[in-house]
Parts: C-alpha cells; sequence; structure tokens
C-alpha cells in the first residue's frame, strides 16, 4: 500500500474511534482524536499518491465518514443543549424578516 493510502486507512480508524467517543460523551478521547486526525491530516499533503483510483475511492470513504461524524456531533449538541435548556430561542424578526439569534450555536470542524 503506497503511503498516502495508508495515510487515509489511519483517518478511517481515526473517525471510527471519534464516532464512538461522540456517542459516550467522551471529551478527552474526542480532543486526542481531532489532534490526530490534523496531523494525519497534515501528512496527507505531503504524501505520494501512487494509485488516483483507490486513493480517489478511499478519499471519498473518509469524506462521507468525516461529514457523518460531523453530523451525529452537531446532533449530540444539540441533544445535549435542549436537555440543559441552553438553545436560543428564536423570538423575534428583524426588519429584512430575518430571524435573529439571541445566542450562537457551535459548530463541527471536518477534517
Amino acid at each position: 500500500m503506497n503511503e498516502a493510502l495508508e495515510i487515509l486507512q489511519e483517518l478511517e480508524n481515526l473517525l471510527g474511534d471519534e464516532r464512538k467517543a461522540v456517542a459516550a460523551y467522551d471529551v478527552t478521547a474526542i480532543a486526542r482524536i481531532g489532534a490526530a486526525k490534523e496531523d494525519a491530516a497534515r501528512r496527507l499533503k505531503t504524501a505520494r499518491v501512487a494509485d488516483a483510483v483507490r486513493f480517489r475511492s478511499a478519499a471519498g470513504r473518509v469524506t462521507a465518514l468525516a461529514e457523518a461524524n460531523a453530523a451525529l456531533f452537531a446532533a449530540s449538541l444539540a441533544a445535549v443543549t435542549d436537555a440543559l435548556g441552553l438553545r436560543p430561542a428564536v423570538t423575534t424578526y428583524d426588519s429584512r424578516a430575518r430571524l435573529r439569534q439571541r445566542s450562537t450555536s457551535g459548530s463541527a470542524r471536518v477534517v
């Protein structure tokens, strides 16, 4: 296997671990996995791609897993903030009929 495919496999494994950590609300593991994903992404930028077809296929899987994890993270965050009563109530409209919120929501970063 070439270097780029090995890194993509590493990312795929990390995303699986991240999914489990989000499901368990393990903040420490989520932070550790996030740092490992950033390191892998940094190495992937300079990795040699020997087989473009296999690389595109693996990259597509990693992208889909990352997007699924981001959606899971956002849903988990929404569930927790709803349970704690921390979600902002949208109560007013401005003159251009756009909703105005009183606080901002969090976001998940996809690496």
